[in-house]
Parts: C-alpha cells; structure tokens; sequence
C-alpha cells in the first residue's frame, strides 16, 4: 500500500495539476518546450535555483534525503518554568542594594543558599541572558548588563501602576494562563530510598490549558476558559481563541471600570494596525502611505519611502487595549519577565498544589475537569487578598529601588563574570 502524502507533497501536487489545466486552456505550454526547469518551476511555485540544485543531484546520482529535524533540547536546570524568576532577578538587585560584590559566583552561591538555582556557573550565564541580560557592548569580557528596554519598562509600568492607584478610579484585574495536567504534575521527580538512583515519576497524562482573571473579591465570574492542549500553553493561546474570551468572557463581565494587568504574551499584544517595517514590500510602505494621507512621490526608493513611515510612525497600539476602553476599561502590560507582579502566579500554586494532590490515573475527563474547579473552588477572596497585597508590596519594594539606583547613579545593572575563589564545574 503505498505511503500516505505529505501536506507539502500534495501542494505541490496541487500546483502541477492548476498548471497544466491552465496550459490546457492556454492551448499550449506558457513557456517554451526547452526550457525545461523554468516551467519544473513555474509548475511547482518554487524557485528555479531549488530546481537546479535537484537536478544537479539527479545527474550526480545523489540519493535524496530529507533535512534533519532540530529537536529541542530540554533545558533541565535552566528552564524558566521550574525557576522562580523573580525571586532571582530580586536576589540580584538586593545584592547591589546591600553593596555586595555582584559576580556569577557570588550569585550563584546565594541562589544556592535560598535553593533558588541548583545549576552551574555557565548555566546561570545562560539563564541571565534568557531573562533579559546581555553581554556589555563596551566591555563583552566584564559581564551581563541587563537590557535598558527591560529596565525602561519595568519603570514605566512601576509608574503607571502608582498613578492609576493614586487616582483610585479603576480597580485592578489580574489576567494570566496557565497548564495543568489530568494526571497531576509532582514538582520534581523524587529518589526511591529503597533503590538508590531509580526515580519515580508522576505521568502527567493530557494537558489542559487554563485562562482566567481574578481581582480583590476573587475569581471574575464567568471567566473561566479550559481547553485541551498538545504543546506548551502560550504557543497554542491563538489569537482569536484569546480576543473573543477576552470581550465575552471578561470584560463582559467586569461590574466596575478596571485595570487589567497582563503580560506581554504574542496574542496580548497584537497590534491595531500593522506599521511598515524595513523588511516590507515597497508597495506595501505606498499602501500605508496613502491610508495616512501621507505624501510621497511614486520615483522615491523604497529607503525614501520607509524614512516617510519613521517621521510619522504612530505610537503602537494594541487590539486589547481597544476592546477595553470600548468597554471603560484600561490594559497595563507588565514588563518582560516580571511575573511577580502578577498575584496569578501565587493563586495558581495554591490551586495546582489541591489539584495534584486530589487527581490521578483512573479518572474521566470530566473527573479530571470537575477536579480542578474543585481546586478553583478552594481560592478564597482572603488568599486573592493576600496574594495581592503581597504582589503590591513587590511593586513598592521595586519602586523604592528604582528611585534609589537613579540616586546613585546606577544607569544598568552589570553582573560581572569574574569568578570568584568558590571553583564551579562548567556542566550540569
């Protein structure tokens, strides 16, 4: 029985079938008999140098092969997932508040202390730049620098999270995603005492994707969204699965004008309108051009034409940030991986930390759904209290900071790479 097709192979199947009908109608080939891989081309849809180099394979007698897929590496200590990423990036900047000396071994031996980081010295080199740090232009071998754009943000948000609570005219509502398992998830697989290096592992089973928002009183009503998953939870949060939960489900049903708080995932930020970068096509500069009653003269280069866009390029606006004010509302986004400025983070460990322990093999889907609005069930207005306030004092505590390095004069953050006496491995 001969192998099922491809998408790819049956495209191409597809655009050989459009082309010869249309040459049929044509009364004969478009392009002439001996050009033969211009119209191999041309009935494909694809480039004549991808037909060449075939073809140079074919006389070759080269076996084909497919490419190699890039698998992903799991990053075992490394991954932002398991790490509490504010705490460490708070455990840096307390130690430039203290004057310590701030180096990757130093880091490293106070994420250990407080088991915040168990990798070595070049995995929280890889970390740091993960979340946002980068080599020094200046000086690459003195260290990380953390990214001005980050640093700016965190401010602007600090700011606007200060103004809108001195105005007191909007409550705040914190929006987040999350994953859980049907099996439940352990924290970390643990040794089975008995049998020295033989782990046990929970099977977490099928994976569910959880969206919801919460403020003072608790869970918004109504605003639940569950969803099965085959990925990771912020790669298939599509875009329009997200808006229209975001206009029925949330703002829908939001009594009073509200702040909503929200992360900078890629369906957040869609943008209203879609501004010409240096990579798009000169027709489509004209296009933006035209629509903005924008002058330009049809003899100007593309690089004319996209200096035009820079000069009167419009402040980025959001598709969320519109639906909200239709509905008297306003959207703050948090900055790039600060999620403890989001109380979610600590209502989601309470709810997972009841789902886990109450769920396992043997249960329906429904048991397993049932299950988690139990956990839901268990969130208190006390614990989103709590979380709150406890997210509130970060914010402060962050504020505070802020004010004092522009005191002192710290303009960025350098974590330096010198090693200090304590010798670390470089593998995991």
């Amino acid at each position: 029985m001969p192998k099922p097709l491809n998408s790819q192979s049956q495209e191409l199947i597809a655009s050989l079938f459009t082309y010869f009908t249309q040459e049929r109608d044509n009364g004969g080939p478009f392009l002439p008999l001996n050009c033969v891989r211009e119209r191999v081309a041309a009935a494909l849809n694809i480039n004549v140098c991808t037909v060449t180099k075939i073809s140079q394979k074919v006389k070759n007698n080269i076996v084909f092969d497919s490419p190699k897929r890039k698998r992903p590496h799991a990053k075992r200590v490394t991954n932002q997932d398991h790490l509490d990423i504010g705490s460490i990036r708070n455990q840096i900047y307390e130690m430039y508040e203290s004057k310590e000396t701030v180096n990757l071994g130093s880091i490293l031996k106070e994420l250990r202390n407080r088991q915040l980081f168990e990798g070595c010295r070049s995995s929280l080199c890889t970390l740091l730049r993960d979340i946002g740090f980068k080599f020094c232009k200046s000086n690459p071998q003195r260290g990380l620098m953390e990214l001005p754009e980050i640093a700016f943000k965190r401010i602007q948000f600090l700011k606007a999270y200060h103004q809108i609570k001195k105005e007191s005219l909007f409550n705040f509502v914190y929006l987040d995603e999350t994953c859980i398992f049907q099996n439940g998830t352990l924290g970390r697989p643990w040794q089975d005492s008995a049998k020295k290096g033989v782990k046990t592992i929970k099977v977490d089973g099928k994976r569910y994707i959880i969206l919801h928002a919460g403020n003072r009183n608790g869970f918004i009503p109504g605003a639940e969204l569950v969803f099965s998953s085959n990925g990771d939870c912020h790669g298939e949060m599509y875009q329009n699965i997200f808006l229209v939960w975001f206009e029925n489900q949330l703002l829908k049903n939001l009594e009073e004008p509200s702040v909503i708080v929200m992360d900078n995932a890629p369906y957040h930020s869609t943008p209203v309108e879609k501004i010409p970068t240096s990579e798009s096509s000169k027709s489509a500069i004209k296009a933006w051009l035209a629509k903005h009653n924008l002058r330009f003269e049809n003899t100007m280069l593309k690089s004319e034409l996209f200096q035009i866009v820079i000069r009167n390029r419009p402040e980025k606006r959001f598709a969320v940030d519109q639906m909200a004010e239709l509905y008297g509302h306003r959207v703050l986004h948090l900055p790039p991986y600060h999620r403890l400025f989001n109380p979610n983070e600590l209502i989601w460990g309470v709810a997972k930390n009841y789902y886990n322990r109450n769920t396992g093999q043997g249960c329906t889907i429904k048991n397993y759904l049932d299950k988690w609005k139990e956990a839901l069930s268990t969130i208190t207005p006390l614990d989103w209290m709590n979380s709150i306030r406890y997210t509130e004092e970060e914010i402060e505590k962050w504020w505070n900071r802020e004010q004092l390095f522009d005191k002192l004069g710290i303009n960025n953050l350098v974590v330096d790479s010198d090693s200090d006496s304590d010798s670390e491995s470089d593998s995991d």
